[in-house]
């Protein structure tokens, strides 16, 4: 799912989505700690790149 999204950004901007938030619902859940990282390393590399425009 992660993936997705930060593969997608240009649709989750034309969705009008100002943020995303991430977390295991419940504990058998991949979770950041569990995801080696994922999220952060995504969440990065999308920042370091410069984001996308707001619509």
């Amino acid at each position: 799912m992660v993936d997705w999204f930060f593969g997608h950004m240009d649709q989750v901007a034309n969705a009008h989505i100002a943020g995303l938030l991430f977390c295991a619902g419940q504990q058998e859940q991949t979770s950041v700690e569990t995801d080696g990282r994922n999220p952060i390393n995504k969440t990065i590399a999308y920042r370091n790149a410069g984001g996308t425009a707001l619509k």
